[in-house]
């Protein structure tokens, strides 16, 4: 079902104080989020950092796919920084400037943003946007700026700034073939990604990947400081069990050098 990007936004995220108990895994990724029983709130329930929706602009208005219930949301806990990926299914350009204006006509005080002077204002939500971009557009952006964008190729991983790009996303199979998990060079290979995006204090996504013990483990063997890697997954019980079971807490994630990304240690 295609709803309203604005009331998707109105059932889920306006005057709530996203929030959560505990530990804040921005070391995760909710792929598919809209079709939760709960879209953002089930995800955000477990200390999920990240969630995804695809957006499409039809007929002028926002829309995204989703099973959407009208629920009340209320938090209790430490307020948390979500990154919600907007995965854009329409053209780039006027998709991304139909998006800017309802952020900034209407939830201004929901979403993070960096001013004139490169000030990064935190609120409860980043946006990201992911799928059809225009990076000229979005640089070209005057006034608050809501939205970054994911980068789809390794080798400028130097050179897109964290500001504008925090994240690297790739591809499993292109970029390791179809397989079940990956051979011993190619966890090197890995490592080399994580430690060249841990340079830049940048995330690395992989998505469409195996989703299997083994591929998670190595996931882990990769990124040994807890920094870079941000596991992606429609099964919100494996996201969180990878957080718990790798050890990652609020301390240990980077936050203090990715702001754009997830909200320093208070």
């Amino acid at each position: 079902m295609l709803i309203t990007f604005a009331v998707f936004l109105l059932c889920n995220a306006i005057k709530l104080g996203i929030s959560t108990e505990g530990v804040v895994f921005y070391s995760t990724h909710s792929h598919n989020d809209y079709n939760r029983k709960v879209p953002l709130w089930d995800a955000v329930s477990k200390g999920i950092g990240s969630v995804e929706v695809d957006v499409h602009l039809v007929d002028d208005a926002l829309r995204i796919e989703t099973r959407l219930r009208k629920t009340a949301i209320s938090g209790t806990g430490t307020t948390q920084p979500l990154n919600v990926f907007l995965d854009v299914k329409t053209d780039a350009k006027t998709t991304y400037l139909a998006i800017y204006k309802l952020i900034d006509e209407n939830y201004s005080d929901l979403f993070s943003y960096f001013d004139d002077n490169q000030v990064y204002h935190q609120q409860y939500l980043h946006c990201i946007i992911t799928g059809s971009r225009s990076s000229s557009t979005m640089e070209k952006q005057t006034g608050k700026k809501y939205c970054s964008m994911d980068s789809m190729s390794y080798e400028n991983v130097g050179v897109l700034p964290t500001t504008f790009s925090p994240i690297t996303s790739l591809a499993f199979i292109d970029n390791f073939g179809l397989r079940l998990f990956l051979s011993d060079e190619q966890v090197e290979e890995l490592k080399e990604m994580v430690g060249g995006c841990h340079k830049y204090n940048r995330r690395l996504r992989i998505y469409t990947a195996p989703q299997n013990r083994i591929f998670r483990q190595q996931l882990v063997e990769a990124d040994d400081n807890r920094q870079v890697i941000v596991y992606q997954s429609s099964f919100l019980n494996r996201l969180y069990d990878f957080g718990v079971d790798n050890g990652y807490t609020n301390e240990n994630q980077n936050c203090e050098n990715t702001p754009q990304w997830c909200a320093p240690p208070s």
